[in-house]
């Protein structure tokens, strides 16, 4: 027999709702009816806000591009070629978006299997080409980003560089 036809279910985030979710999933399931889960989410940051923490990475970034200056330095001095200084950053920044990629995909997919398994009781289906789509596109654009961000620092002559240090 059918009673519901329509579910709301109000999520506050608070401990005492814990329960009710799966509550209201079995009762759409069992009545054939469709659940809305609705979510109320914390204000957005402030602009102000956001700006102060988009200048404490920028302040990061330059640091960073700083190192790099000295590494890129070194290994000039100790024979290194641009091309070759160019090709560790990129090799470099290769590495850290494949770890990075592996790492957020892998918890992704445990995740989604988590949640499909045991709340929505449903089996978790994954394409293959996807993933390795997505992880290949995350250590194209870490790349992209640490070539952009350190474009530039084979540019400025070792001596100037190493000089810089020593003061």
């Amino acid at each position: 027999m059918k009673r519901f036809k329509n579910i709301l279910f109000f999520a506050d985030g608070s401990e005492e709702m814990t329960p009710a979710l799966p509550r209201a999933a079995q009762l759409a399931e069992s009545n054939q009816a469709r659940l809305t889960v609705v979510d109320v989410i914390e204000p957005v940051d402030t602009p102000d806000e956001i700006l102060s923490r988009f200048n404490i990475e920028l302040n990061e970034s330059d640091s960073i591009k700083y190192q790099r200056v000295q590494e890129s330095a070194l290994l000039r001095t100790l024979g290194a070629s641009s091309k070759q200084v160019r090709l560790i950053i990129a090799t470099e920044y290769a590495m850290l978006g494949a770890a990075a990629g592996l790492t957020g995909i892998t918890l992704a997919i445990v995740a989604g299997w988590a949640l499909t398994e045991f709340l929505f009781r449903i089996s978790l289906s994954v394409s293959l080409p996807t993933v390795v789509g997505a992880w290949l596109g995350l250590v194209l654009v870490t790349v992209g980003i640490g070539a952009w961000s350190s474009r530039g620092v084979t540019t400025k002559p070792p001596l100037a560089t190493l000089r810089e240090l020593s003061e």
